[in-house]
């Protein structure tokens, strides 16, 4: 309904953030496609989950593993310097997803989560003039999570990369 196709010149008349989060994902292919259609309009992108749809990981040239070996010492952290040198130790819900190759033309690593080596959980894909933020760790959004210690701030800091705006929320 945003997208007018009557005119000669094709006009989108909506902005903003369409936000998922969700354990796994639950994207077909139609829908990768719009998000793609979205985000090349200017828009942003925001995925939580375990694992991405793989239309979406081929198109945006990234892949991911999952032999990242989780433990009680495991802990979560941000490259911005401007959110602070802490880390984050949520463990019950967590994934041993991480993102074993990025286009390093347009993604920026956001966050890490590792032990003793680091290993990219959140990144930031430049698609067009969109984005996609690309978060492997949807427990940290969970009741559970937010409850406790300061794990609250990890998801706050996530989220700090959503662009002001209108937010579209997919359940």
């Amino acid at each position: 309904d945003y997208d007018n196709y009557d005119t000669l010149v094709s006009t989108y008349s909506t902005s903003g953030t369409f936000i998922a989060i969700n354990e796994y994902p639950n994207i077909d292919e139609q829908s990768v496609q719009e998000l793609l259609y979205f985000s090349s309009l200017g828009n942003t992108v925001f995925l939580s989950m375990k694992t991405m749809p793989q239309m979406l990981l081929d198109s945006l040239k990234l892949d991911f593993r999952s032999d990242f070996e989780l433990t009680n010492n495991t802990v979560l952290w941000f490259t911005n310097k401007n959110l602070g040198p802490e880390t984050y130790n949520l463990i019950e819900g967590l994934g041993s997803n991480y993102f074993s190759k990025i286009d390093t033309l347009n993604t920026t690593i956001l966050g890490y989560q590792g032990t003793d080596k680091a290993f990219a959980n959140y990144i930031k894909v430049a698609y067009k003039d969109g984005d996609f933020l690309l978060h492997l760790q949807p427990a940290a959004f969970t009741n559970y999570n937010l409850l406790k210690e300061n794990h609250s701030e990890y998801a706050e800091k996530v989220l700090s990369y959503v662009p002001k705006g209108n937010i579209f929320w997919y359940t």
